[in-house]
Formats: structure tokens, sequence, C-alpha cells
């Protein structure tokens, strides 16, 4: 997950072309820079900071095998275990 053109999620696969080009890419709602008028203020409601987020492949599969419209992702900092 990415928010430096609007807040988006896209895979991390080496191409010639950007996933914007190939058209892999799936915005957050009301973040999308082409068709959303106030995308950059809901992506810094939602992403205030730079946010490079890896998005375990297992969440995405699941929400595509029940047919999900919806992928939430929770953006925070990384479980800190004490030691």
């Amino acid at each position: 997950m990415k928010n430096d053109k609007g807040l988006y999620i896209c895979n991390n696969l080496k191409d010639e072309l950007t996933p914007f080009r190939r058209g892999a890419i799936a915005f957050a709602k009301g973040c999308n820079p082409i068709s959303d008028d106030n995308w950059a203020k809901y992506t810094r409601q939602i992403a205030p900071g730079e946010v490079i987020q890896m998005v375990p492949i297992a969440d995405v599969v699941a929400a595509i095998r029940a047919k999900s419209d919806t992928l939430v992702v929770e953006i925070g900092q990384p479980n800190q275990s004490a030691a």
C-alpha cells in the first residue's frame, strides 16, 4: 500500500511498466486522483505521513475468494514483541 498519488495497493511485480500503466492498482475509497475531487484531502486524513506498507497476500486472496468488494487494511506501526 502506498500514498504518493492517492492511497492505493498494487503488486510489486518487476516489470517495465509501472503498476499505474499496467492497471494493477486499487485505490482506497475517495483517494483516486483520477475520479475523486478531494483525493489529496482524504489521503492525508487516512495516511498523514509517508506510507509504504506491505499487505499480506493471504489477506488479498481471502478477499478474492470471499468475492468481497472491500479489503480492509489497518495503517499503523508493526506489532513490537517484548524481548
